[in-house]
């Protein structure tokens, strides 16, 4: 990549980097590639070093947000939260079965968890509403919180919505402006975290700019088609993107087809 001449795509985080406020990735590889870019634009200027921006994933950030809070809770690693799903799901047999469940079944679990707590999902707890599968899963998931809270250790699943209540409070020390990096959408405990974070008075940018505010993207980004059936569907949509090609050659394409 010739950093020289693709900096400009970069240019909205530029005045943050130098400022040293956060630029808050969607992920830990867009933050490294952003201090690559970042390195090399330095470089690129004579510089023979620089002090290291604040870049770094918008999880990393939580976290170190909840510890200078001063709560005497410490946020479960990955590593930790891996061996206490398979410690619940690997005791537990299938009371009508009595089947086990190994490292596949806590895995998926583990992912079901932090989807939940991450739209704000409330399972019921009428036996009636839910399926076998349902009930084992509300079943494992209170047990894994319940040793979490016995451990003394808060999942990272909860960070965004514990910590909107001590942003809602004063109680976490924000900077004046921040970026959130990379985001097409933003998981609704996430968004009331962002949300109490600009009724503190933070502003919040977004880039690129495309990834629109408040995780949404720009309605004029979304075309709906209807065509008569599948196989036309599937023509149309190969015509669609070989055009595309024709016309922007660096293009990346791709396409969600739900029960290929």
């Amino acid at each position: 990549m010739n950093f020289a001449e693709n900096f400009d795509r970069y240019s909205a985080l530029t005045e943050y980097l130098k400022a040293g406020l956060p630029v808050l990735t969607v992920n830990a590889r867009l933050a490294r590639h952003l201090l690559n870019v970042w390195g090399a634009r330095m470089r690129l200027s004579g510089f023979a070093a620089w002090p290291t921006p604040l870049c770094l994933p918008l999880g990393a950030w939580m976290r170190s947000l909840w510890l200078d809070s001063g709560n005497d809770k410490a946020v479960l690693d990955d590593a930790l939260s891996v061996v206490l799903w398979e410690e619940i799901v690997g005791l537990d047999v299938d009371r009508s079965s009595g089947m086990m469940f190994g490292k596949t079944a806590s895995r998926a679990a583990m992912e079901a968890h932090s989807l939940t707590a991450g739209y704000c999902i409330d399972i019921p707890d009428e036996p009636y509403y839910l399926t076998d599968e349902t009930r084992t899963f509300k079943r494992w998931m209170r047990r894994y919180e319940d040793a979490v809270r016995k451990l003394g250790f808060i999942a990272e699943s909860q960070l965004p919505l514990s910590l909107a209540g001590l942003v809602s409070k004063g109680a976490v020390k924000l900077p004046c402006a921040i970026t959130l990096a990379g985001f097409d959408e933003l998981t609704p405990a996430v968004s009331r975290f962002v949300d109490a974070v600009k009724t503190a008075g933070v502003k919040v940018d977004y880039w690129p700019p495309a990834s629109g505010h408040d995780g949404a993207l720009p309605s004029e980004a979304v075309t709906m088609r209807v065509y008569d059936d599948e196989d036309d569907e599937v023509r149309q949509a190969a015509r669609w993107a070989r055009q595309t090609i024709e016309r922007e050659p660096r293009s990346t394409i791709g396409f969600i087809v739900p029960q290929l």
